[in-house]
């Protein structure tokens, strides 16, 4: 799937700087297409969340507030395990939680770790490119060239966009909810270098939260500028992606609105 949508984002964007010999413009294309594989994983995922981790009725948080726990958990593992372990009742919650939901949860557990690959092998291109390893072409050259700068504005909005999104899909203590399961139901299944540590330090609870119709109504303080220095990007390149977003014509979309304001015009 990934790679359909990375041949459907190349199609859309075909040209020198695309050719399969400009790995620059590969690994940015690349990136791209990732990136929209991942929200349509994440907008599937989001309709499946198991009710009970969401705690939204008094009902569900007496029953399940002992077993189903946010990053508290790490706080004393011990104490939540021997809790559950002693006593029989909350053993067989925890049994029926890991039968059930143990495979939504590993593809939630997936999903979070390729956006935490994807930002970092973001992060390690502007690396790269400041080390000249895509010699002839920099930075500076980069953002000249148009698909160049498509793309990497592109890249740059995706990472954004993924880190809201799952912050508004997966609100802070149901994804916490969700990754603490993980960790005590499926973690014999993990087989990557990211370690799980990694990930849940990441996608930790931003303190955000979203109604109903994703209208934020608990804004922590400098969210969400605070939330994407998570990904530890650099500035410099960072400022000069948004004055490009800002200034910049990047779709060649101006002449098509001055076009339809004229035709428009042209009919009163």
């Amino acid at each position: 799937l990934i790679g359909l949508m990375v041949k459907t984002v190349k199609d859309s964007i075909s040209g020198e700087f695309t050719s399969p010999t400009n790995p620059c413009g590969l690994l940015l294309l690349d990136l791209v297409g990732r990136g929209h594989c991942i929200i349509a994983f994440l907008t599937e995922l989001s309709t499946q969340i198991p009710p009970i981790f969401l705690f939204d009725t008094e009902e569900i948080q007496l029953k399940y507030n002992q077993v189903i726990i946010n990053f508290d958990y790490f706080k004393n593992e011990s104490h939540y395990d021997d809790l559950i372990t002693n006593n029989q009742e909350l053993s067989n919650i925890a049994e029926d939680l890991q039968k059930s939901y143990s495979s939504m949860l590993v593809r939630f557990y997936h999903t979070l770790e390729s956006i935490l690959r994807l930002i970092l092998a973001f992060k390690e291109f502007f690396k790269n490119i400041y080390d000249g390893v895509y010699s002839p072409i920099n930075f500076n050259s980069l953002i000249c060239n148009k698909e160049g700068k498509q793309l990497i504005s592109e890249a740059l909005f995706l990472c954004g966009f993924l880190l809201i999104y799952i912050d508004m899909k997966f609100t802070g203590n149901v994804r916490e909810r969700l990754l603490v399961a993980y960790h005590r139901f499926c973690f014999s299944q993990q087989s990557s270098e990211l370690t799980s540590e990694l990930v849940f330090k990441f996608f930790r609870s931003t303190g955000a939260i979203f109604d109903t119709n994703y209208y934020i109504i608990q804004r922590p303080d400098n969210y969400p500028e605070k939330y994407f220095s998570r990904t530890e990007f650099p500035q410099n390149p960072i400022d000069s992606i948004i004055d490009i977003l800002r200034i910049d014509d990047l779709y060649s979309q101006v002449s098509s609105r001055k076009y339809i304001i004229g035709f428009n015009l042209s009919l009163l």
